[in-house]
């Protein structure tokens, strides 16, 4: 039947017409389930929607993820800054310093805290910086805007990213002489040795000044203290915990030293060192280094052998004791005395 004679049927017989038109429908509906041409190009439609938003997603995360690597390095060095500055003000100048130096942009201070730190293994990490203290610690929070790209179309233009440090000041002691006290008249290196090894030395001006001018590696002399004591693989913490005898510091101040003439004369004063022990952890404080147990060669902090030979013996002498020297001044009419007493570590 001709569909424009359905017009004619249909107000004849209505019921009949929507038969008809029911059945078209169907028919139609179900040829178009059954037919497969263009499912390709429908496919890659939908296909392309789906692979836009990953495309969203992964660039805009790697963008933020990127950004928050680079700010942790910014942070770490910000944080190890503000540690080392006394009060509020100087570590955010300190931390406002080191961002300017990394060129990062849209960086600002997020949390700026000062307190101590207890580097334990006993103590839980999220436990080991406490506020307040000694301030010998410091905690930096940074936070940056970070522009996003294909979430822009989501309404989405910036991202924020944040990081933080905790770092410590450790201060590394030492002690530095120079070579005035060297050339004092009156010989007082050689009196003040003699007087704390309970020998006399005799000790000529340019034996002191060779003493007083040769350098010696902190960790240098650590390494050859462990030989000298047959140490194994410790830590030069823990070396420089030990009781040793003022003997064979002496000896491994005279294999690190960078002159020969210094080396050999702190061979003949080990001879006639005093057979006491001390532990060198009560001179010098390695800080982090003293967890090592090999030499890195980064430190580059050199003591006079003069100053490690002196203070070695003042803490072999104990709390107390009592030094007269004769000091021999110009002009003076008679020798004038100096003593030492209550040393005190």
């Amino acid at each position: 039947m001709p569909f424009h004679a359905l017009p004619l049927l249909g107000r004849r017989f209505p019921s009949l017409l929507r038969a008809i038109k029911a059945r078209h429908f169907h028919n139609g509906i179900r040829r178009l389930c059954l037919d497969r041409s263009g499912i390709a190009t429908m496919m890659m439609a939908i296909s392309l929607i789906a692979l836009m938003g990953a495309a969203t997603v992964s660039v805009d995360l790697a963008s933020m993820y990127l950004a928050k690597r680079n700010l942790q390095g910014v942070v770490d060095a910000a944080a190890m800054a503000a540690a080392n500055q006394g009060t509020d003000a100087a570590q955010r100048t300190a931390i406002n310093g080191v961002v300017t130096e990394a060129q990062a942009a849209n960086v600002t201070i997020a949390s700026l805290q000062s307190g101590t730190y207890t580097a334990s293994t006993s103590v839980p990490i999220a436990q080991r910086f406490q506020t307040g203290g000694d301030g010998s610690a410091a905690r930096v929070t940074l936070s940056q805007q970070v522009p996003l790209f294909f979430a822009r179309a989501l309404g989405f233009r910036n991202g924020t990213v944040t990081a933080t440090a905790t770092a410590q000041r450790q201060d590394l002691v030492a002690f530095s002489l120079g070579t005035t006290l060297a050339t004092v008249s009156g010989g007082i290196p050689n009196q003040l040795l003699s007087a704390l090894i309970g020998t006399n030395l005799n000790l000529s001006v340019l034996d002191s000044q060779n003493l007083a001018n040769a350098d010696v590696d902190l960790l240098g002399f650590a390494d050859a203290l462990k030989a000298q004591v047959n140490a194994g693989d410790i830590t030069y913490a823990q070396l420089f915990g030990q009781s040793i005898s003022v003997g064979n510091v002496i000896r491994a101040l005279a294999g690190s030293v960078n002159n020969s003439a210094a080396a050999s004369l702190l061979s003949s004063i080990a001879a006639q060192a005093p057979s006491k022990s001390i532990a060198m952890s009560n001179l010098i404080d390695l800080g982090p280094y003293g967890q090592l147990d090999y030499n890195p060669g980064t430190l580059g902090l050199n003591i006079d052998a003069y100053s490690i030979l002196r203070t070695a013996l003042e803490l072999s002498a104990g709390d107390h004791y009592d030094i007269s020297l004769n000091l021999s001044v110009a002009g003076w009419p008679a020798p004038a005395y100096a003593s030492w007493a209550d040393r005190e570590w």
